[in-house]
């Protein structure tokens, strides 16, 4: 947002204890900001917190009017060993998607924050890239390198596939070494 004048900004805090914003996205139309953050369960603090884990995160999302900065949606997007470090808008700023540091992504409506569609890509990564085609479909990425297609309507996987080529797959015969190789590990 620009500064208008010479007065500070008001900051607005996202709800819960953050050690770090993992994540900034505004709706299509500039009316909405989201953020999420994601905090390790060892943060000594945090009033009524229960924490399940030491080392795990716990995190949360909000969103504001990017207007006024008034919270629209705070919400706990749960506990588990990855960041929460992902967010997308759809197209027509309807859908939010949203990674949990259990490595799921939530699609929730971002102006009520109610739970849409809760999906669960392959693998035990957590999930560091999200995007909606124009058409709705929902691209997961996770740290493994495993890209999943949803679709929104159905909430049932379109496609799936590995974006990057396997390793070891192929054996190759080992070759004795030769003497430029001794004394090499």
């Amino acid at each position: 947002m620009p500064r208008e004048s010479n007065r500070p900004l008001t900051v607005r805090a996202v709800p819960g204890a953050p050690e770090a914003i993992q994540a900034l996205t505004f709706s299509p139309d500039g009316q909405l900001l989201a953020a999420s953050d994601s905090s390790r369960t060892d943060t000594q603090g945090i009033m009524g917190a229960v924490l399940p884990q030491n080392g795990a995160h716990f995190a949360t999302l909000a969103i504001w009017r990017a207007t006024n900065g008034k919270l629209v949606v705070p919400k706990d997007l749960g506990t588990g060993p990855g960041l929460s470090g992902a967010l997308a808008f759809s197209r027509d700023g309807k859908l939010l998607a949203a990674s949990r540091p259990d490595g799921s992504v939530l699609v929730l409506d971002p102006a009520t924050g109610q739970v849409q569609q809760t999906h669960h890509p392959f693998g035990a990564d957590e999930t560091v890239s999200l995007a909606f085609a124009p058409n709705g479909t929902l691209a997961t990425g996770t740290q493994g390198g495993i890209v999943q297609l949803w679709n929104q309507t159905s909430g049932l996987q379109a496609a799936g596939f590995c974006a990057r080529p396997a390793r070891g797959a192929a054996a190759s015969p080992r070759r004795p070494p030769s003497k430029g190789d001794a004394g090499r590990g």
